[in-house]
């Protein structure tokens, strides 16, 4: 039998592992969805210097460029890996738990809210079999969310589903703060092509993983955001094959983020210092392009 300590150090392997591949993968999303640092110089200087753009003082400011725009894309990475980690610790907390509550649940994430501001909500999301539903469904009114129901992704929108109840679900059972993600409650989030994505690979691997850019059942704006998603297993440790750990599923902890409030926090720790940065959910246009002397795009890929 192999020793103990061999299967931990294989499974900590795992996570570093996985850590890379989802840093890898938030590298890329901001490139495809334009979070862009530009370095804004006057008209006059910009006409005056259209014919010296490779002299000396444009390669400097090239590398200045550069070397800031790499510290703020650092800046980002460590910002989600941090909110990762919590993920982790309230995945652990339920682990842990014989029964995840509501009361449990709120006193565990108040404490993380109150010194994390840049996550727009924790989830709690439970594997609902058929046989299931109906149980979970009176538990959350019983617990004062007197319109619960389950609602599945149709037709471009979330709503109870008609006829028979075929498949596992997975609803958002908690939110936290519940103030502002009150229509999160109930959504059926494997009923989404891109979140069912996210949460089976997560389910799989047993590591952290996130979706592509989504639009949040709870926010009008339709602002970039994205979910990262942490299995819970009945069995406590990630069990060891893939069968074993799609059997043992009991729920995934969920992060949702707004893509404007993790870069935020990331500037925090790495400033602009001269730069402006514009967000934006497809390319740059021409108004952007010619104000900008140099541009980078940093993307941030969740899928």
């Amino acid at each position: 039998m192999k020793p103990r300590y061999d299967e931990w150090y294989e499974r900590a392997d795992d996570r570093v592992d996985g850590m890379r591949e989802l840093t890898k993968r938030l590298a890329n999303l901001l490139r495809r969805y334009a979070v862009v640092w530009v370095l804004l110089v006057g008209v006059s200087a910009t006409l005056a210097a259209t014919s010296f753009v490779h002299t000396a003082v444009d390669r400097t400011a090239d590398i200045e460029f550069e070397r800031r725009t790499e510290r703020v894309a650092r800046a980002l990475g460590r910002a989600v890996v941090r909110h990762v980690e919590l993920l982790e610790g309230l995945a652990g907390h339920h682990s842990a738990s014989a029964e995840v509550t509501r009361a449990g649940f709120a006193t565990y994430t108040d404490r993380l809210l109150e010194r994390h501001d840049a996550i727009r909500a924790f989830e709690w999301v439970p594997r609902v079999r058929p046989s299931e539903r109906d149980d979970v469904v009176e538990s959350a009114r019983r617990d004062g969310v007197e319109d619960f129901e389950i609602r599945r992704f149709a037709d471009g929108r979330w709503r109870v589903p008609d006829g028979a109840w075929e498949g596992d679900a997975f609803p958002v059972v908690f939110a936290a703060p519940l103030d502002g993600n009150e229509r999160a409650l109930g959504i059926d989030l494997g009923s989404q092509p891109s979140r069912r994505q996210a949460l089976e690979r997560a389910r799989n691997t047993g590591l952290p993983t996130a979706t592509a850019l989504v639009r949040l059942a709870q926010d009008d704006e339709g602002s970039p955001a994205f979910l990262v998603f942490v299995p819970v297993y009945r069995s406590g440790p990630t069990p060891r094959t893939t069968a074993e750990r799609q059997d043992e599923l009991r729920g995934f902890a969920v992060g949702v983020f707004l893509v404007r409030e993790i870069v935020g926090a990331a500037l925090a720790d790495a400033p602009l210092d001269g730069f402006a940065m514009s967000i934006a959910g497809e390319p740059v246009g021409p108004a952007v392009e010619s104000r900008t002397r140099f541009r980078r795009t940093v993307d941030l890929d969740v899928a």
